[in-house]
C-alpha cells in the first residue's frame, strides 16, 4: 500500500501503471488498485497571494495497492543479485521508453525491489508526465551530473542511465566489504 500527496497537474502514479500495462513492460509490479482519493484536495492554493514568494501547490491524495512483497536493493544477498536487480531494473525502463514513452525521473535505491526469488522490480513511478521533459527530478545523490550543475535542465534518457550507475557504484561502495 502507498499513500501520498501528488500534484494535481500531473498524472497520478495509478495512471502510469496502467499506461505501462498496456505495453507488458517487463520488471514492474501488477497494480491492484488505486486512484485520488474522493474530496481530498489541498485549498491552501487558492489562498496565496501572486506576491508570495514560494508557489503553494494543488494536490491531492492519492492511494494505490501493487502486487509485489520484496525488499530494499541495499538487502542484496550476493553481487550477483545487486547486478542482476539493476539489470532488470534498467529493462524495465529501457521498454517504459521505448514503448511507451516514459521517463522514470527518479531512478534510486529506493526504487529497486527485490523479492524472495530475486526478482527486482522499478517502482516509483511518481514524477511522470509521459515523455514531456520536465526540469530535474530525483533523489540528489543519483541525479545526474548535468542535472545537478545546471539547475533548470529538462530532464533526458541520459540522466536515468547515468543515475543508474550511480545507484549501482554508491551501493557497491556503501555495501561490500572493503
Amino acid at each position: 500500500l502507498k499513500e501520498y500527496w501528488r500534484l494535481v497537474a500531473v498524472w497520478g502514479e495509478v495512471e502510469v501503471y496502467k499506461h505501462l500495462a498496456k505495453y507488458d513492460i517487463p520488471h514492474i509490479t501488477p497494480l491492484m488498485c488505486g486512484g485520488d482519493i474522493p474530496h481530498s484536495e489541498t485549498r491552501t492554493h487558492k489562498h496565496v497571494k501572486p506576491k508570495d514568494l514560494s508557489p503553494v501547490m494543488h494536490l491531492c491524495l492519492h492511494r494505490l495497492v501493487l502486487d509485489f512483497v520484496g525488499h530494499r536493493l541495499t538487502e542484496f544477498e550476493c553481487t550477483k543479485e545487486l547486478t542482476q536487480a539493476v539489470l532488470h531494473a534498467m529493462k524495465a525502463h529501457w521498454k517504459a521508453f521505448r514503448r511507451a514513452q516514459v521517463l522514470h525521473h527518479d531512478i534510486s535505491i529506493n526504487n529497486i525491489c527485490i523479492n524472495k526469488d530475486g526478482n527486482s522490480i522499478l517502482i516509483d513511478w511518481v514524477f511522470i508526465p509521459k515523455v514531456a521533459d520536465m526540469p530535474e527530478k530525483g533523489t540528489w545523490q543519483f541525479i545526474s551530473a548535468l542535472l545537478l550543475m545546471k539547475p533548470g535542465q529538462l530532464h533526458a534518457l541520459k540522466d536515468d542511465i547515468e543515475s543508474f550507475m550511480h545507484v549501482l557504484g554508491w551501493t557497491v561502495l556503501s555495501y561490500l566489504p572493503s
